[in-house]
C-alpha cells in the first residue's frame, strides 16, 4: 500500500515557507520605514500616511499568516484522515488473512534463503501419525 504522506508534502512546505518569508520581509521593510520616518504628535489626528501603511501591511501579514496556519492545519487533518483510512484497510486485510490461515487444518512452512525451515502454522492435530509439536 502507498504511504499516506506523498511527495506533495514537500512542495506544500516550500510554498508555505516562501509566503512566510515574504510576509516577514514586508513587515521588516514597513517597520523600518516607519522608524526612519519619525514619530508623530500622538493621537488620531497625528496619524500620517506611513502609519496607516504600517497598520495595513501588518494586518495583511497577519491575514497571510492566518491563512498559512489554516492551510497547514487543513493539510495535516487530510493526511491524518488518509492514515486512518489506510490503517482500517490494513486491519481488514490482516483479519481476512488470519481467517484464511486459521480456517482449515494446515501446515504452513516459511523458508528464507540461508536459514532453515520455520513452521508458521500447525493445525493438523486431528491427522493421525503427525507429531503435535512444531519442531
Amino acid at each position: 500500500m502507498r504511504l499516506a504522506m506523498s511527495k506533495g508534502f514537500f512542495t506544500f512546505l516550500r510554498s508555505d515557507l516562501a509566503m512566510l518569508v515574504l510576509a516577514s520581509m514586508a513587515c521588516v521593510v514597513v517597520l523600518t520605514i516607519a522608524i526612519v520616518d519619525g514619530g508623530g504628535n500622538g493621537g488620531i489626528e497625528g496619524l500620517r500616511l506611513s502609519h496607516l501603511l504600517v497598520f495595513a501591511i501588518l494586518a495583511g501579514a497577519a491575514g497571510i499568516a492566518g491563512a498559512v496556519v489554516w492551510r497547514a492545519i487543513r493539510y495535516a487533518r487530510r493526511i491524518g484522515q488518509k492514515a486512518v483510512e489506510e490503517t482500517t484497510i490494513l486491519r481488514r486485510n490482516l483479519a481476512t488473512t488470519e481467517a484464511i490461515i486459521n480456517a482449515e487444518p494446515q501446515l504452513l512452512i516459511f523458508w528464507e534463503k540461508g536459514k532453515g525451515l520455520q513452521v508458521v502454522t500447525h493445525t493438523l492435530t486431528s491427522v493421525p501419525g503427525l507429531p503435535l509439536d512444531a519442531d
